[in-house]
């Protein structure tokens, strides 16, 4: 990795990698070798798997950019994180993990990092007293001496790189750091000098694949296609899925004593994990994808503020992360509840009144109801899948199949005219999208997903409640495989069965996050443990996160991509 941009002391970042880790500087290849392999104390995870269990292909995937500046800020300090700028993630128009493991990093994206590299090693270099806090490294306060700091290189190489790379770095490649930051030194003061070597490692660190991609190759299974994660790989699995950010001290060290060898020790540190303020962050990452809340984000509409935007999205939000943190109860509930807590600009939107901002209010009865039942009848979701004018039964019944039940709708035909059509003078939109969509083979796809849809016509495009479209009365009447409802509250009620299989979709998303890849019938005997997992807990989503990270699925890999 590297395009020789010079060093400071005439190193080029590409020599600088290839003596840290050699000719070879891919995922893969990222693997620590060498001397300093018995500093990994990998364990063996026993566990009676289904014979017909084959994980995930072994390799790595890059860090998401979110990833790569908290891991930053952790590490070097939060001016070195506002420095810092990550190419933009890729994507594949699904999961964010699954487009980090499956697309490379293309040379433009290289270049990208070097700069962000050397712009946040640069920053770390300027403002030393934090670097001393964050990195634990207090030598960088001086003396300045040569041969302070030869020391204090040893001392940041040490400190910095086992919190980067994740795994403690070999006494080899400790060395060459200390070598990389005294050949580094430019200016005519010793200060100066000391600046310039640390920015030159700290920049060598942060372009090193072990920073960049998260490895996961694992070690051969005896009998079997699959390898086991080590603990330093598993640490950063775990961390990565539960708290959004790359593995603590304590974590680390978990590893390193091998903690992280049985399902006891994996479940403990799952949940000191879940018990720290990352974890709702974390947890957020997911509920912005699982919701689309990134979508509201990037949406324009009128009467859309930025305000608003963000208090739509801090609605959901906090609404999720409740049933896991503030009150954990079953998971289910998100579907159903009315009560959550919303702010003033969300007030005025639901056209009621709070005390003050993010207090509780009760949309179930009496003057204030409005069947606000549930995460898909929030203004969020409500704008997110609606037209800039006109709401949109299809895309909120589109969410519902696939979101929350994982079911497939093909997509339209080519030729087909997708564009929005507003109802004719005296009739409401589902009127008229039942009569179009008559015709034709339209009805296949869009009986699927408009049924599930209207019934959220009681929104408009902001969500914003409503008892009439167009002038005339609202019809919210459908079924779903033979159960009838009547509006939001009924509809969401029926989802919220068991039976209906939404918390086994919810496990599947999460899967795709947690290992980068969409399940396959290999994994399915994982994913039912999951399930069974998850219904025993009184679905506690808090419970599963925890039961995700101890489950095969999670902490194997198979062959090596």
């Amino acid at each position: 990795m590297g395009t020789g941009l010079a060093l400071g002391g005439g190193i080029g970042i590409g020599a600088a990698l290839l003596a840290l880790f050699g000719s070879g500087c891919g995922p893969v290849d990222a693997e620590l070798e060498g001397d300093g392999a018995d500093s990994e104390s990998v364990g063996s995870v026993t566990q009676a798997l289904d014979p017909s269990f084959v994980a995930s292909a072994g390799g790595a995937r890059r860090l998401m950019s979110r990833h790569y500046l908290r891991a930053i800020a952790e590490i070097l300090g939060p001016q070195a994180a506002a420095a810092a700028t990550p190419p933009k993630d890729p994507s594949t128009g699904g999961v964010d993990a699954i487009a980090a493991r499956e697309l490379p990093i293309d040379p433009d994206s290289v270049q990208v990092l070097e700069v962000s590299a050397f712009s946040a090693a640069t920053a770390a270099a300027n403002n030393l007293p934090t670097l001393a806090t964050q990195a634990g490294a207090p030598c960088v306060n001086g003396p300045y001496t040569a041969s302070a700091r030869s020391v204090c290189y040893g001392q940041v190489a040490q400190r910095v790189a086992n919190s980067a790379w994740r795994i403690p770095p070999t006494a080899t490649q400790k060395a060459k750091l200390v070598q990389i930051g005294t050949q580094g030194e430019t200016g005519s003061t010793d200060l100066a000098k000391f600046r310039g070597g640390l920015t030159t490692l700290l920049a060598t660190i942060l372009q090193a694949p072990n920073f960049i991609y998260s490895v996961e190759v694992g070690t051969p299974i005896a009998g079997s296609q699959n390898r086991t994660l080590n603990p330093f790989e598993l640490a950063t699995r775990m961390s990565l899925f539960l708290t959004g950010r790359i593995p603590s001290a304590d974590l680390l060290s978990r590893a390193g004593s091998g903690q992280l060898s049985t399902d006891a020790g994996i479940r403990a540190a799952a949940t000191s994990l879940l018990g720290t303020t990352p974890a709702r962050e974390g947890f957020r990452d997911h509920i912005d994808e699982m919701f689309e809340v990134n979508a509201l984000l990037a949406k324009g509409k009128t009467g859309l503020t930025p305000e608003l935007k963000a208090s739509m999205a801090e609605e959901v939000r906090r609404f999720a992360e409740s049933f896991v943190f503030d009150n954990p109860r079953s998971f289910l509930g998100i579907l159903t509840e009315e009560t959550r807590a919303i702010d003033q600009n969300l007030a005025s939107l639901y056209g009621v009144s709070v005390s003050s901002d993010w207090a509780q209010f009760n949309f179930a009865t009496g003057a204030n109801a409005q069947q606000r039942a549930g995460i898909m009848t929030t203004p969020a979701l409500m704008t997110v899948f609606s037209h800039p004018t006109l709401n949109s039964p299809t895309r909120r019944g589109l969410f519902i199949r696939e979101r929350m039940l994982c079911d497939s709708v093909s997509p339209p035909g080519p030729g087909i005219d997708t564009t929005p059509k507003a109802p004719d003078f005296g009739k409401t939109l589902r009127q008229r999208m039942e009569e179009d969509h008559a015709v034709g083979g339209c009805n296949a796809c869009h009986g699927m997903m408009d049924p599930l849809g209207f019934p959220f016509e009681m929104y408009g495009t902001l969500g914003d409640y409503r008892t009439q479209d167009n002038g005339q009365p609202l019809d919210l009447t459908g079924d779903l495989d033979g159960a009838a409802y009547d509006g939001p509250r009924q509809l969401m009620s029926i989802l919220a069965q068991p039976a209906n299989q939404v918390s086994s979709c919810w496990i599947r998303q999460l899967y795709r996050s947690a290992i980068g890849i969409k399940e396959a019938t290999l994994q399915e005997s994982a994913l039912l443990d999951l399930e069974t997992a998850f219904s025993a807990a009184g679905y506690s989503m808090r419970q599963l996160l925890i039961e995700m990270v101890a489950s095969p699925a999670f902490r194997q890999v198979g062959p090596l991509r």
